[in-house]
């Protein structure tokens, strides 16, 4: 019987350890195609700017320059990255915005942000680094 009870002590422990733990917080990641010569790309990014300025720690934005409708002396100096998003997202028309990994209609909300940003990560990472001294 003391086995018993000793098992399920343990269990209990083992599972309260493992299953227990605090969720981690993580950050929002919102990814916007864009391109400079788009007529309706200014007022978008305007837009995503100021939620972005006003969710510190709560948010991390890329924007990704396309090669269209127009010209982009950004694209050019890095075709590579927004080329493999659009093809991966399967874009054809700009802005576009993606909040996780799904597609938004829209610049997203405040509201929608902050939906997004209460789900948890299983898991945390730390990282740190350390400069060499000759860089």
């Amino acid at each position: 019987m003391r086995k018993i009870y000793l098992l399920i002590a343990v269990s209990f422990l083992f599972c309260s350890t493992i299953f227990g733990q605090p969720k981690a917080q993580r950050l929002v990641l919102i990814e916007q195609l864009t391109q400079a010569s788009c007529g309706y790309c200014p007022a978008a990014n305007a837009t995503l700017k100021t939620l972005v300025n006003g969710n510190p720690g709560k948010v991390i934005d890329l924007k990704y320059q396309v090669s269209w409708p127009g010209y982009d002396p950004m694209y050019l100096e890095n075709t590579a990255d927004p080329t493999a998003r659009v093809n991966y997202y399967g874009t054809t028309g700009v802005p576009e915005t993606q909040m996780d990994g799904t597609k938004m209609t829209t610049i997203p909300t405040q509201t929608q942000l902050n939906t997004e940003y209460a789900v948890t990560s299983p898991f945390t990472i730390n990282v740190s680094h350390t400069m060499a001294s000759d860089y």
